[in-house]
C-alpha cells in the first residue's frame, strides 16, 4: 500500500511539473468581470480598466454562448488604448480572451480621459466612450471579524456555519469634492496539497488561489446624495471559514472613485444580480455599458471600460487569528485512502497558480 502511495506521489510530482511548464497567466490585480446572459448567444462582451497605478492593466473580450453561464473567449483581437492627448498603445494578447497593457506609452492619471478601440479577428470594430479618471480622496482601513454562530462552541473542530466578515472604515477629508465610490475585495490564499512520504523527501509546491468573495453584490456609495465624511464598519464580505484558512489568507480591499455613468452601470448590475444570485452568473443582457459597435450604435454590446482611481489596503488572516480550529483535509495519514482532488493537485482549484503574488 505504501509503494502504491509513493508511486502515486511520483506521478503527481511529474504532473505538477507539467502544469508549471504550461501555466501562462495568473490574476495579479483587482478587477471585476461583468455579468452576462444571452439566450441567443453571439453578443460581444468587453470589460477592462485603467488606473493611475503602474499596472499592467487588462481587457477581457468574450462572446456569450446560448444559455451558458461562462462566455466564450475571443482570441486574435487587436486592442488599443487612446488618451485625450492622442497617445496610443496596443495591448498584448495573453490568451483566453485576455489582453495586457504595460503602460509604457499610455499611463493613467487623474483628470485625464481614456477610451479603447477593439478590432476582432473577424474585422468587427468596437469603441468605448471616453472615461475620465476622477479624483479620489477617500481612504480605507480594511479589517475582519470572525462571526461564531450562536450554539457552536469555540475551539472545537470546524463547523460549516462559522463565518468571517470583512469590513471597511472609509474617511473622506472635509472639503473634498463629492465622491462616487465602489469597493472591491480580492482574496488570495495559499493551498498546500498533501505531502506524501517519498524517498527523496520532496514537498509538492503550494498553489496561490485568487477569488472575489463579494461576488453577489457591488458595494457602492453616492457622495453626491449622501452627505458624510466617514463611513464606518461597512460590511463588504461574509464568507465561511473553511479550508482556505489553513494557511495565510490575504484580503485586498480597494476603494475606487468612478464616474456617474459607471456608478449607474454597477447600480443596474446590483439590481439584476440580486435577482439571479451573482454578478459572475448570467443575468439578462439588458444592461448597456459604454461600449458600442462601429457603424451600429444600436447593437447590444456588453461590458464596460473603466478609467478609475483606486486605493488598496491589504491584510491577512492566519489560523491563530481565528477562534476555531480548522482541520487539515489534506493531511497525510496512513489510515486515509481517499483525498479530495485539490489535495492531489491544487491546480484543480479555480483561479489557482504556482506563482506567488509579490506580497507573499
Amino acid at each position: 500500500m505504501l509503494l502504491l502511495k509513493l508511486t502515486s506521489h511520483i506521478r503527481l510530482t511529474l504532473l505538477q511539473a507539467g502544469w508549471m511548464m504550461i501555466l501562462l497567466t495568473t490574476v495579479q490585480c483587482t478587477e471585476i468581470l461583468p455579468p452576462v446572459q444571452d439566450r441567443i448567444g453571439g453578443r460581444v462582451i468587453i470589460y477592462g480598466q485603467i488606473t493611475p497605478s503602474a499596472g499592467p492593466h487588462y481587457v477581457r473580450i468574450s462572446t456569450t454562448a446560448p444559455y451558458a453561464r461562462i462566455p466564450l473567449p475571443e482570441e486574435g483581437a487587436t486592442v488599443t488604448i487612446v488618451d485625450d492627448l492622442g497617445n496610443r498603445e496596443v495591448y498584448q494578447e495573453e490568451g483566453s480572451g485576455k489582453y495586457r497593457l504595460e503602460g509604457t506609452t499610455v499611463r493613467g492619471a487623474t483628470g485625464r480621459s481614456y477610451h479603447i478601440e477593439v478590432t476582432l479577428a473577424d474585422g468587427r470594430q468596437y469603441y468605448s466612450e471616453p472615461e475620465e479618471i476622477q479624483v479620489l480622496t477617500a481612504r480605507d482601513s480594511g479589517y475582519f471579524e470572525p462571526r461564531i454562530v450562536p450554539g457552536t462552541v469555540e475551539n472545537l473542530p470546524f463547523v460549516s456555519n462559522q463565518k468571517l466578515r470583512v469590513y471597511a472604515d472609509t474617511e473622506i477629508p472635509a472639503g473634498s469634492p463629492a465622491q462616487l465610490l465602489r469597493w472591491t475585495v480580492e482574496e488570495v490564499y495559499i493551498f498546500e496539497p498533501t505531502n506524501f512520504p517519498d524517498p527523496f523527501n520532496s514537498i509538492p509546491p503550494p498553489c496561490y488561489v485568487f477569488g472575489y468573495p463579494n461576488a453577489q453584490k457591488v458595494s457602492l456609495f453616492d457622495g453626491e446624495r449622501l452627505s458624510t465624511n466617514r463611513i464606518e464598519k461597512q460590511l463588504l464580505v461574509e464568507r465561511p471559514i473553511d479550508q482556505s484558512f489553513r494557511s495565510r489568507h490575504y484580503f485586498n480591499v480597494s476603494v475606487q472613485s468612478i464616474t456617474r455613468r459607471c456608478f449607474t452601470y454597477w447600480t443596474q448590475v446590483n439590481q439584476v444580480s440580486n435577482l439571479s444570485g451573482s454578478i459572475f452568473d448570467t443575468p439578462p443582457a439588458t444592461i448597456q455599458g459604454n461600449i458600442y459597435q462601429e457603424g451600429d450604435r444600436d447593437a447590444r454590446v456588453l461590458g464596460y471600460f473603466e478609467a478609475i482611481a483606486t486605493d488598496t489596503t491589504r491584510f491577512f488572516v492566519v489560523p491563530g487569528y481565528l477562534p476555531v480550529r480548522i482541520p487539515d483535509d489534506c493531511e497525510f495519514l496512513f489510515s486515509r485512502y481517499n483525498y479530495p482532488p485539490e489535495c492531489l493537485d491544487c491546480l484543480t482549484l479555480p483561479n489557482s497558480s504556482y506563482i506567488a503574488p509579490p506580497y507573499f
